[in-house]
C-alpha cells in the first residue's frame, strides 16, 4: 500500500496532526479484516508479506475510503488527515 496526502507526497509536514493512523485490509466476507496500527503517515508506504488473496480492498486512516488491491498485490490511495 502506498499513499499520498491531499494529493502530495507523504511527509511529517503534510501529515500534520495525524502522524500515525490505522490501515485495514478487507476481504469479501463481512468481518474478515486485518488491521495494523500505528502506521506512520510520513512513510507513504506499508508492506505486508504473504497477505492472503481473499483480501480485496484496503482503507487508510480514520474513516478513509477503501481502495482496491490490484492483481499484482499493490494498492494506492490518497489520505486526508
Amino acid at each position: 500500500m502506498t499513499w499520498t496526502v491531499r494529493g502530495g507526497e507523504a511527509s511529517a509536514a503534510s501529515c500534520g496532526s495525524q502522524p500515525d493512523f490505522t490501515i485495514t485490509f478487507f476481504a469479501s466476507d463481512i468481518g474478515d479484516e486485518l488491521g495494523f496500527t500505528p502506521v506512520p503517515c510520513a512513510n507513504g508506504q506499508f508492506f505486508v508479506d504473504q497477505l492472503p488473496k481473499r483480501f480485496r480492498t484496503v482503507e487508510i486512516g480514520l474513516g478513509g475510503r477503501r481502495v482496491p488491491i490490484n492483481a499484482d498485490g499493490t494498492a494506492m490511495g490518497d489520505f486526508t488527515p
